[in-house]
């Protein structure tokens, strides 16, 4: 058996180091090889930044990730483009500390992808420098991932007047994006969060963002669907099982069945067609690596 992600691990530690990896690959296909704009909305802890690294990692051609994965057998090309990669967690307590946190970020990922300096002042133009940069010095329209937009008003909701400080902080940022999209410097934008937020500019300025929150056929795109519970988790559950009943948490008589259906009472709670049950990925993969429901 495949040692478990439980630490959080980032899709290419993944599979730099062979651990459990349920096939998603699928689910990006069309995602990765559009021209669009895209909008997932999940829970926290959900398998977001793990679906965006494997997103990362397709944009940036590096197919020996995905060897063995279901894109990797498809007519995928493998194509590489040049990705900004950003997450919007960090403190937000107040404006200036978003905007620093911001920008650092940007900085950082411009030292990544080989961009010296930024000149550009404004947490807007910096993000529009950067992709405008690597369009012309590529000569490819480029990726652009963001993590938990909406984090930094989620995260002071309880302080309503700096959550709308917050988001006009954003809708300034995502505007720019809305421009790169409109001047064809983009190839892909996929942003993820927990919630849609109006006054974003996300929403509002973005006409062409498809939502695929709702659409039934990325139901399944985070989270584990009850197939993929048998297929990679059914051969940790013996030893689950015996630590269970010997500790007294579990009667001595359960079985593997009674187990995967006690598995499901904690863990299946939920939909986005309204039809297929999703395990919640982080808490399934915890209890299978600490072996405690």
């Amino acid at each position: 058996m495949r040692a478990l992600p439980s630490q959080g691990q980032p899709f290419d530690k993944i599979r730099e180091k062979d651990l459990l990896y349920v096939d998603k690959t699928k689910y990006l296909y069309d995602i990765v090889r559009t021209e669009g704009c895209f909008f997932l909305s999940r829970p926290r802890r959900f398998g977001k930044s793990l679906l965006l690294g494997a997103a990362h990692e397709l944009l940036q051609g590096n197919r020996e990730y995905f060897k063995g994965l279901w894109i990797d057998s498809s007519d995928y090309d493998f194509k590489k483009y040049p990705v900004v990669h950003l997450d919007m967690l960090g403190n937000c307590d107040s404006t200036a500390a978003l905007e620093n946190n911001i920008s650092e970020k940007l900085k950082v990922e411009a030292a990544r992808i080989g961009l010296d300096k930024l000149t550009a002042v404004t947490l807007g133009g910096m993000l529009s420098e950067m992709v405008s940069t690597l369009n012309r010095t590529s000569g490819e329209r480029v990726a652009v991932l963001i993590d938990e937009y909406d984090y930094p008003i989620q995260d002071v909701i309880g302080d309503l007047t700096q959550a709308d400080k917050n988001r006009a902080t954003l809708h300034d940022f995502y505007s720019s994006l809305k421009s790169l999209a409109d001047r064809g410097k983009t190839h892909v934008i996929l942003v993820t969060g927990v919630s849609k937020f109006a006054q974003t500019s996300l929403f509002s300025a973005f006409n062409n963002l498809d939502d695929l929150t709702m659409d039934p056929r990325y139901n399944a795109i985070c989270g584990f669907t009850l197939e993929e519970f048998e297929d990679y988790f059914s051969d940790y559950l013996p030893e689950v099982l015996e630590y269970n009943t010997s500790n007294g948490f579990l009667p001595e008589m359960t079985t593997v069945a009674d187990l995967k259906k006690t598995i499901l009472d904690y863990y299946d709670g939920y939909s986005w067609n309204g039809i297929d049950r999703i395990l919640n990925p982080f808490s399934l993969v915890k209890m299978l690596a600490k072996r405690e429901l």
